[in-house]
């Protein structure tokens, strides 16, 4: 890739990873409309700059960290059902990744549930609903169960884990926060994952690539936190639904 193409890809990433209209999605189609390969050194690519996500969102939450300890054991509990599909069906897929249809369909059903979800849950006070710190373990396994559906590209893990915790009676704030935190398990495992597979092809050309990534992710990523965090003090989250809708569809006409 070029430094143009790693540049723009990187700050799809930080764009997109914690809005919930999935940044996977997101990258694949930008890459499919630059001419960029899905090769498996782009395919890692895409995940391990998720490292510079990480580090905003562990930067941006570190005070939150140290006084939610008590969270850790329902973030664990979140991530074992992703973290056990994902690695028991990796090559399943990987293999979507190569199906810019998956994609779209995928931002078009998304979307549509985003906005079912706000119109239902939406409505009461969004202080209603249990707060971050009170957050229990069978509503951290309902919103982990929810974030399997976010392994079919296109999806999004955080609009997956945003409904299932609105559906598991979190306010729209803790669901959203709750979310962020569970990125990082899951994003450092998907990382970790593909690092070790990256191995045999890595030399100093790709380890710069990466490099560019991650910073340029991580300050990306920092300010789409503050953006959505913003966002929802004055709307809900249907507009991201309607705008995977329109997406969706912009991409089926544009494939056929």
């Amino acid at each position: 890739m070029s430094f143009f193409e790693i540049f723009i890809i990187s700050v799809v990433e930080g764009l997109t990873e914690l809005l919930p209209i999935s940044s996977t999605g997101h990258m694949i189609i930008v890459s499919y409309f630059l001419g960029i390969e899905q090769t498996t050194v782009v395919k890692s690519f895409e995940v391990i700059i998720q490292v510079g996500a990480i580090a905003a969102i562990t930067y941006f939450y570190r005070a939150r960290l140290r006084h939610v300890v008590r969270l850790w054991p329902q973030l664990l509990i979140a991530f074992v059902p992703v973290g056990a599909v994902g690695f028991l069906m990796a090559d399943y897929i990987k293999a979507l990744f190569d199906k810019p249809v998956v994609i779209a369909w995928a931002f078009i059903v998304g979307g549509i549930i985003l906005i079912f979800t706000e119109r239902v849950l939406g409505p009461r006070d969004a202080s209603v609903g249990t707060d971050l710190q009170d957050v229990t373990r069978k509503q951290a396994l309902g919103v982990g169960l929810a974030q399997i559906c976010a392994l079919i590209p296109g999806t999004s893990r955080s609009a997956a884990t945003i409904v299932g915790g609105m559906a598991c009676r979190l306010s729209r704030q803790s669901a959203i926060e709750f979310s962020f935190l569970l990125a990082v398990p899951v994003m450092l495992a998907t990382t970790v994952f593909d690092l070790f597979a990256l191995g045999s092809v890595m030399d100093q050309g790709v380890a710069l690539m990466i490099v560019v990534g991650v910073i340029v992710a991580f300050v990306v990523t920092y300010a789409s936190i503050i953006f959505l965090l913003a966002f929802i003090q004055r709307f809900d989250l249907s507009w991201f639904g309607y705008y995977r809708v329109l997406l969706g569809l912009f991409l089926l006409i544009s494939l056929t």
